[in-house]
C-alpha cells in the first residue's frame, strides 16, 4: 500500500476504492507472437482482463536490449504490429500504460524474426 493508505487504514478509516480502478499496472502476458507473412508485421495477442480496458505499448530492440525504441500502441488484446525493421533476431517486449502517467513493467524481451 502507499504510505497515504497505510495512514488511512492505521487511523481505522476505509479506502474508498472505484469499481474497476487499479492500484498497479498489470504486467501483459503474450499469449502468442508470431509474423503475418508481410514485411515488418508481427501478429499479437496478449491476455489482459477482460473487464478492463487497457492501453498496451510495444517496443522493440535491434542491439539485443541496449537500446529500445517505441512502436505502436494498442486497447485491443489481438493486434498487428506494423512498420518493424526487418531482423532475424528482433527484441519486443510490451507493457500497459495507465490513467495520470501509470506505467507497469514491461514483459521479459522476446525474440522474434521479423521479414
Amino acid at each position: 500500500p502507499l504510505i497515504s493508505d497505510v495512514k488511512i487504514i492505521s487511523a481505522g478509516l476505509k479506502l474508498r476504492v472505484t469499481p474497476g480502478m487499479l492500484r498497479a499496472m498489470p504486467v501483459p502476458e503474450v499469449v502468442k507472437i508470431n509474423s503475418t507473412g508481410k514485411k515488418g508485421e508481427l501478429r499479437v495477442q496478449l491476455a489482459t482482463p477482460v473487464h478492463l480496458r487497457l492501453m498496451h505499448a510495444s517496443e522493440y530492440s535491434l542491439d539485443g536490449g541496449n537500446s529500445w525504441h517505441n512502436s505502436q500502441y494498442y486497447y485491443r488484446r489481438k493486434f498487428v504490429l506494423t512498420g518493424l525493421p526487418s531482423s532475424l533476431h528482433l527484441l519486443v517486449r510490451f507493457r500497459t500504460l495507465g490513467a495520470n502517467g501509470m506505467t507497469g513493467e514491461s514483459t521479459e524481451p522476446l525474440e522474434v524474426a521479423v521479414l
